[in-house]
């Protein structure tokens, strides 16, 4: 609907709000399994303990700096868990590079073309620092860890590394649902595209049900940058 040159949306429709469409399909409850990858300062750690507050939250952040102001932000809320690894395809000791904003740290070099679609310093390389990276597999095992009800993989185009090194948690046997950064452009060296996380994850029997916070470069030449996807195990039938 548009007003006077505003569009009105209806927070409550399917579509969104990727909290509340994650609430309508999967019904959290005491039970449910959060994993926050890539939780950075614990931003999404946050949303999740607010908004569906039975649930338990494990968070992981392998930079220490970004850790220590994740660990501050959520130790009020008794039910998220936090962990300073890193997720990829095998168990190792990496160098993860520090930009000059927090949320664009990667175990990744940057792109040569990233000032091609990303302007000002976000992207400007400031240290390394070496970090500890596991694997899904292992941790879930480990922990004993049996049914996750949706892991969330926000890692600055690393996400390909972490669904092989979850070849058995990130199914849709064990896993209800994927809530995953994609991009669409090249801001990382070696990163993972969209159309790369779509093929692995549908040929393991998710499918993609929603497409949130979506970034564009808005002056010319236009791209869309990246956004959220929201995939969902094909045995779960979505009512809305």
């Amino acid at each position: 609907m548009n007003l006077g040159g505003y569009d009105v949306v209806n927070k409550k429709q399917f579509g969104n709000s990727s909290l509340a469409d994650i609430k309508t399909i999967l019904q959290p409850n005491s039970a449910s399994i959060l994993f926050d990858i890539g939780a950075n300062i614990g931003q999404t750690a946050v949303e999740f303990a607010d908004y569906f507050p039975e649930s338990l939250t494990y968070s992981f952040e392998p930079d220490p700096g970004a850790f220590s102001k994740l660990t501050e932000q959520v130790k009020k809320y008794k039910r998220t868990k936090t962990y300073n690894i890193g997720f990829g395809h095998r168990a190792e000791k990496i160098q993860m590079n520090i930009n000059t904003t927090s949320g664009g740290n990667s175990i990744l070099p940057m792109s040569k073309k990233v000032n091609q679609f990303a302007e000002g310093d976000w992207a400007k390389k400031i240290d390394q620092r070496e970090v500890e990276i596991t694997t899904l597999n292992s941790f879930c095992d480990i922990n004993n860890i049996k049914h996750i009800d949706l892991i969330k993989i926000d890692t600055q185009g690393y996400e390909m590394k972490i669904i092989e090194g979850g070849d058995k948690v990130i199914t849709p046997s064990f896993t209800k649902a994927v809530f995953i950064e994609v991009l669409f452009v090249e801001l990382y060296q070696q990163q993972a595209y969209f159309q790369d996380i779509y093929k692995i994850l549908t040929e393991r029997g998710f499918r993609l049900v929603g497409i949130y916070n979506s970034f564009r470069k808005i002056e010319p030449p236009h791209f869309l940058l990246w956004c959220d996807a929201l995939f969902v195990s094909e045995s779960i039938k979505v009512r809305v």
